[in-house]
């Protein structure tokens, strides 16, 4: 129970910082996931759950969607998957976790150094391409895609309002893609969870974004930005240290 509890919180957080920043669900999820469920059906539960949580909020941004943009982020994120997805179904749990955990911290960390450099990209077709392939990779890997075009949208000083609204729907499709890879790679190889489980994960993702909803009027985007990292990094390092621990 306390394992099934700990999964709840981590979706309900996830749901939350979702719609407040616009990528929050996997980076707060995706590390205690894989850390509680185990490396691959981790991914894939944070793949659906992505899917249903970029619904719910892009039903609530639908009007702030740069569909140009997305459409051409999706183009690359989908050849990015297959290297990703391949990834995911062929390496060894324990350096999966390792991978997962590495990948993560290293994509916060870019995601925060990129700040500082915020004038020295353009939204250039060639940064696109690099954003989305990176972008869908560590998606179908990691279970993480956001990170990816966070770094590009703080380089090219993306609007946050539009950025938070056009990641819904890339997050989605790339979701959905990465999903079906896995499943096609590894067709044993989703989560054995029990239904009610599964019914309190919807619940409770779908109360996330509710109270999200509500506290986007009230915290600033810098202070959920901070929140955000701090829990992210919280997960990806436990993540890791459990993938190292594992190797002795």
């Amino acid at each position: 129970m306390v394992i099934s509890a700990l999964i709840l919180l981590a979706i309900f957080v996830g749901a939350c910082s979702q719609r407040i920043t616009g990528m929050g669900f996997a980076l707060v999820s995706a590390p205690f996931l894989v850390l509680l469920l185990g490396p691959f059906p981790g991914v894939m539960v944070v793949n659906l759950c992505g899917i249903i949580s970029s619904g719910f909020v892009l039903s609530r941004v639908w009007r702030s969607v740069e569909w140009k943009t997305c459409g051409w982020l999706v183009m690359f994120a989908v050849i990015g998957i297959i290297p990703g997805a391949w990834l995911a179904s062929v390496v060894h749990p324990t350096a999966l976790e390792i991978t997962i955990g590495g990948l993560l911290i290293v994509a916060l960390s870019i995601s925060i150094l990129a700040s500082k450099f915020a004038d020295a990209a353009s939204p250039t077709l060639p940064n696109k391409m690099a954003a989305g392939f990176l972008s869908g990779a560590m998606n179908a890997a990691a279970g993480v895609g956001g990170p990816a075009v966070s770094v590009y949208a703080v380089a090219t000083r993306w609007e946050q309002r539009a950025f938070a609204a056009t990641l819904q729907p890339y997050l989605l499709v790339v979701s959905v893609l990465s999903l079906t890879g896995k499943l096609i790679l590894e067709p044993t190889g989703w989560p054995t969870i029990p239904i009610w489980l599964w019914a309190s994960m919807l619940g409770v993702l779908m109360a996330g974004v509710f109270v999200g909803d509500k506290l986007s009027h009230r915290v600033s985007p810098l202070t959920a930005r901070r929140i955000l990292i701090v829990l992210a990094y919280a997960g990806a390092l436990a993540t890791l240290i459990k993938g190292l621990v594992s190797l002795g």
